[in-house]
């Protein structure tokens, strides 16, 4: 059997599948993934505002009322699908959630070279799903 300290020692062996990226690299992948998340997060903000002016045309007062009541949250007794408006405000605050995370990357990564394994390909946006 081999040891881990056997296999650490072998320049012919490769363990696992990773990626080397320059961290020049990096950091403009992550103000390109920035950019995106901010351009999305603003659209989403532009199509929620037209969805509550829709959903506040369309909605009676007692909608409205009712609406007010149940802005707190959900419980058993009120639940409720999702609106509109609430599901395009959870994809703005995702994108802007994840502009953040790509603000930070493009500040703090260094010019060292990276080995990023898949699921960290994933995570930074390199691919979309695992192989």
């Amino acid at each position: 059997m081999t040891k881990p300290s056997e296999v650490e020692n072998r320049p012919d062996l490769i363990q696992g599948i990773y990626v080397e990226v320059a961290g020049s690299k990096l950091k403009a992948h992550a103000r390109k993934r920035k950019a995106h998340h901010d351009k999305r997060a603003a659209a989403y903000e532009k199509r929620k505002i037209a969805a509550t002016k829709r959903d506040t045309r369309a909605m009676s007062e007692h909608e409205r009322q009712m609406d007010l009541a149940n802005a707190g949250g959900y419980t058993a007794s009120n639940s409720r699908p999702r609106s509109e408006v609430e599901e395009l405000e959870s994809h703005r605050r995702r994108h802007l959630r994840l502009a953040e995370f790509f603000e930070v990357m493009a500040e703090f990564a260094s010019a060292l070279t990276y080995r990023l394994d898949p699921d960290e390909m994933v995570q930074l946006e390199f691919v979309e799903t695992r192989p």
